[in-house]
């Protein structure tokens, strides 16, 4: 077991501020046949922040942008099924606004909508407080069917890169009560390996998927999705 949890220490990477940018999401458009959105928060893509010393444009705290999980579960994907397009819709900004969730959502994701995607991954939770889990559900849950705008997409949902149970229940409740994939990840903290602790001076950053969490969580993705693609 690992002597070193996210749930006992403060989160201080903070869900604000995470992007430079006005827009919060990219559109990778490659020829593919198949498109790929990934919704996520830090771990998926975040900014240049030198207050916290963070200097990567991808998802932190992956040593490069070819070695975030987005990258590498597409890199799998292409190699099983050819070129994917693929879209990131960065909502670590939705995760501390739930009195107006559902407008920002509304105002801010549309062009992700036209992108149109055949397989979305949910991929996101960490900053939504372990007590505010059980309220947070219809909120939750609203997030996730905003995103999927066609009915035969494929919805891969997971938990928490950090065990927390009061959320994990919630998410892994919706997955199933919407017929949503689900992929477990909350276990990969139990090796330290999965963090990249020692690499970076922020606590918090240290704290996120190192390089071999990025690959342990994209290969869970990638298995999940190639059971139902």
């Amino acid at each position: 077991m690992s002597s070193v949890s996210k749930n006992g220490l403060e989160n201080n990477v903070s869900a604000k501020g995470q992007l430079k940018e006005l827009i919060p999401y990219k559109i990778f458009r490659r020829g593919g046949k198949t498109k790929i959105l990934f919704v996520g928060n830090s771990i998926t893509w975040h900014a240049p922040l030198e207050k916290i010393k963070w200097q990567g444009d991808w998802g932190m705290a992956a040593s490069s942008e070819d070695k975030d999980y987005v990258h590498k579960t597409v890199a799998l994907l292409d190699e099983k099924y050819g070129t994917v397009d693929f879209a990131i819709a960065q909502v670590a900004e939705w995760e501390s606004r739930t009195p107006d969730a559902s407008e920002y959502l509304r105002g801010t994701y549309g062009k992700i909508l036209d992108f149109a995607a055949d397989v979305i991954v949910i991929r996101v939770g960490e900053n939504i407080p372990k007590d505010a889990a059980p309220a947070c559900k219809d909120y939750f849950a609203d997030m996730i069917s905003y995103f999927v705008n066609r009915t035969n997409a494929i919805v891969v949902v997971t938990d928490s890169f950090w065990r927390n149970d009061a959320r994990d229940d919630m998410v892994r409740q919706i997955a199933e009560e919407n017929g949503y994939v689900f992929c477990k990840l909350s276990d990969l903290e139990n090796d330290e390996r999965t963090m990249a602790l020692g690499l970076f001076e922020h606590r918090g950053v240290s704290l996120l998927p190192s390089d071999y969490g990025m690959e342990m969580i994209a290969k869970r993705i990638f298995e999940t999705i190639k059971e139902v693609l």
